[in-house]
């Protein structure tokens, strides 16, 4: 049921952003989100900031005409009562030509009163150093591929 749940969420997130529909992204995270590289991190207090981010994310993709943000769950790595944390594989894709290359991250979903599921942190294996990120940078230091 955890991956299933994971499944959806990050499926939901990666529609919202190719749609640029912020408006359905924000139910996906809680405030406030902690974002991690493997450089940097930065907690994400704010809708504005949010939104900020989010905003040019999703132009960055439709500026590089991506119409796919392939994130596959690999696994759910623990659960609580209140939490899951997973990790997935992320691609940004136009058509059948990967744009950004492979990359994995951590996630930790809690879920809230009104028992939706929220991020709350996400740990990517990016080397990006500044928000808002716009095109992921992979970590090069990691193989994405050699996920098992």
């Amino acid at each position: 049921m955890a991956i299933g749940i994971l499944k959806n969420h990050l499926t939901t997130m990666s529609d919202a952003i190719l749609d640029g529909d912020f408006e359905r992204y924000l139910p996906c995270v809680a405030l406030p989100l902690k974002v991690t590289t493997n450089s940097s991190t930065f907690w994400i207090e704010t809708e504005e900031m949010l939104e900020e981010g989010f905003d040019a994310f999703s132009d960055m993709m439709l500026s590089l005409n991506v119409n796919c943000i392939a994130r596959r769950a690999i696994t759910v790595t623990g659960i609580t009562n209140r939490r899951i944390f997973g990790r997935y594989a992320s691609s940004c894709m136009k058509d059948r030509d990967e744009i950004v290359p492979l990359y994995t991250a951590d996630i930790t979903l809690e879920l809230q009163e009104d028992l939706s599921w929220k991020t709350s942190s996400i740990d990517l294996q990016i080397d990006n150093r500044r928000w808002p990120i716009m095109v992921p940078r992979p970590s090069e230091t990691e193989s994405a591929y050699a996920i098992a």
